[in-house]
């Protein structure tokens, strides 16, 4: 299914929302942008925890849609700290995938609902409907909501993927030189989450599986194999 395959005309009981959207790689953000232009939303789009942190208190929020894992500030940390506000604004977390400890952590940190990225577009629909008006939140669910079929990308939202990739390889160059853990980990998480978007299921098992070594402490053996298997991920977007 077409990511943009749903009505964008409002229906008669709903109003615009103002969504505020904290998320690292820039193709997931091009997306979003257009996702929620097309449901006539008001978003507000950054980069990550703390610049979600600063828009919060600069204007007023019906929803916040954040990644889980950021730079600077994580998705489970602006989830906490606007708990710590004492806000009746639901937090709903994207992730391309959850573990058990993910759906913990989320639930401690009074999270809405966590929902699978990419999200089509009627999926993403239905979940700011369900949050719309939402006063005290039921804490997340194990049963996140589903993602359909991977999303049709535009040329622009493919050669963003296609640079933030390669942005991310270098940053990953240079960490593995300075033996920067956290670097790595963030940049593969970013890069998973990116290939979920495109529908390459071999990249971002070929990112799991790095993100693997690296915790084994093996990433300089699998640092060739690795770059081999993004290499052929970026040929394939070429397509």
């Amino acid at each position: 299914r077409d990511a943009f395959a749903v009505d964008a005309t409002p229906h008669a009981d709903a109003r615009p929302m103002r969504v505020l959207v904290a998320e690292d790689h820039p193709a997931s953000r091009a997306l979003l942008r257009d996702q929620l232009e097309l449901l006539q939303h008001d978003a507000t789009i950054v980069t990550n925890g703390i610049e979600a942190m600063r828009a919060f208190f600069g204007a007023p929020f019906d929803v916040v849609l954040t990644d889980l894992g950021m730079p600077e500030l994580d998705g489970y940390a602006l989830a906490n700290f606007l708990r710590e506000q004492h806000t009746r604004v639901p937090v709903i977390a994207m992730t391309a995938y959850a573990t058990e400890e993910d759906y913990r952590r989320c639930e401690q940190v009074g999270v809405a609902e966590v929902v699978l990225k990419p999200l089509a577009i009627a999926v993403l629909d239905a979940v700011l409907r369900r949050h719309a008006g939402a006063g005290e939140h039921a804490p997340a669910g194990r049963e996140p909501a589903r993602r359909d079929e991977p999303p049709a990308m535009s040329d622009e939202i493919r050669e963003t993927l296609r640079t933030a990739t390669l942005q991310s390889m270098v940053s990953i160059d240079a960490a593995l030189a300075r033996r920067d853990l956290a670097t790595i980990g963030v940049e593969l998480h970013s890069m998973r989450g990116g290939f979920a978007l495109a529908g390459d299921t071999a990249a971002s098992d070929a990112c799991a599986a790095m993100e693997r070594a690296v915790g084994a402490q093996a990433s300089d053996a699998n640092w060739q194999a690795f770059q081999h298997a993004i290499g052929q991920a970026l040929a394939r977007l070429e397509r």
